[in-house]
């Protein structure tokens, strides 16, 4: 049994989980069937940790654009929602592309 890729996976990021033995015929359904839900429990810890990183990144990106908020309403003597209004003009002006 060589190179079993979990259907868990992402299609852009697949993975394998290659078995070898030194005996010819080493493995058998049973064996074969354990590999598959090795691979699928590995796939599933890796997308559980890249969703988790992506969770951080996301709560942190809103906690500075919250803070840009509070400056803007400080300085400019505006409400939330004409902050928010402020920084999405800003961003669309300042991205190239």
């Amino acid at each position: 049994m060589s190179g079993l890729s979990s259907s868990s996976t992402p299609p852009t990021h697949r993975g394998a989980l290659n078995l070898f033995s030194f005996k010819v015929n080493a493995f058998d359904a049973e064996d074969e069937t354990t590999g598959v839900v090795l691979a699928a429990h590995a796939a599933a810890a890796i997308l559980a940790s890249r969703q988790g990183e992506q969770l951080q990144s996301a709560l942190s990106t809103r906690d500075r654009i919250g803070q840009a908020k509070g400056i803007i309403m400080e300085r400019f003597g505006v409400d939330d929602v004409k902050a928010f209004e402020m920084l999405r003009r800003l961003s669309r002006t300042a991205t190239p592309g």
